[in-house]
């Protein structure tokens, strides 16, 4: 390619506004050196270009300015990087902001918003809900606690209102003075253990009271016996608390002279008719 063709290349690319860099700085040197000729040709390009619209005919490009347009298009294709950060909500509704108008735009902005403050609301009632079950489960176990601790005292108070009635009644006994008392003493070594019987002569009445006695397990029971005309007859069975103390409160209708003696054995849970386990207390009724 001549220098002639060369500037005219370029005077074509600058009137079509495709001319930069190095290209640019030549077609400007050109001038500078022989700039009459050069600025008729930019001006009858200009002319050109302004009535290409009108133009029914083709009117010829220069040599090679095809190619290089497309070799500038693939050139700028390859340098430029499409941007990679992340796009947020409100920008991809950008585009519809323009397509498809404001009044689009400003209902998905609506929904937008309305379901971030639902959100909100929603995350907000869960985190009460949670406080609340978890508030209710403390209560919960607080009041099972409370209703075991006075399950507790209710219990204790009925034993403390049992170990007073009988300790009422043995008072009782005690300061009758026509209530004749027979002790019954400990048969066994290892025990210190004593029983008494508290027998009420113008009444049909007479209480026994044993005292640190051993403890019993669920299939055994302590049983007292009045020894009359030489035969055991069973005068009712007891437990011990935790001190080992056991009371029976005794109605018989045998007199007083026909005992001869008093025991107590353990038997199996329930009495028996008969004596059959150890005796552990024994006192004679005759002072």
């Amino acid at each position: 390619m001549s220098e002639q063709e060369r500037i005219q290349e370029l005077i074509a690319l600058k009137s079509l506004g495709l001319l930069e860099g190095e290209d640019s700085a030549k077609l400007e040197a050109s001038i500078k050196s022989n700039g009459s000729d050069i600025e008729k040709g930019l001006r009858e390009f200009d002319e050109i270009t302004d009535f290409l619209l009108y133009s029914t005919e083709e009117i010829p490009a220069p040599e090679n300015l095809k190619q290089k347009l497309f070799n500038r298009i693939e050139f700028v294709d390859k340098t430029i990087e499409m941007p990679k950060e992340k796009v947020s909500f409100l920008e991809k509704l950008r585009p519809l902001w323009y397509g498809l108008g404001p009044a689009f735009a400003a209902v998905a902005l609506f929904f937008y918003f309305s379901n971030q403050s639902l959100n909100e609301e929603i995350n907000e009632l869960n985190q009460k809900v949670s406080t609340f079950q978890e508030q209710t489960l403390e209560k919960t176990q607080k009041i099972a606690s409370l209703e075991n601790e006075l399950l507790s005292k209710e219990a204790m108070v009925a034993k403390l209102e049992q170990n007073i009635s009988k300790r009422a009644d043995l008072v009782g006994y005690l300061g009758n003075p026509n209530v004749i008392v027979i002790d019954l003493g400990n048969l066994k070594t290892d025990i210190n253990s004593l029983g008494r019987v508290m027998w009420n002569k113008n009444e049909d009445s007479a209480l026994f009271y044993g005292i640190n006695l051993p403890q019993t397990t669920q299939e055994k029971i302590y049983q007292l016996w009045a020894i009359i005309d030489s035969k055991p007859k069973s005068y009712g069975i007891f437990s011990v608390d935790e001190e080992g103390n056991g009371v029976v409160k005794i109605n018989y209708d045998d007199s007083y002279d026909s005992i001869q003696q008093f025991a107590v054995t353990l038997e199996p849970a329930g009495g028996v008719p008969q004596p059959t386990g150890e005796m552990y207390l024994a006192g004679s009724s005759k002072l």
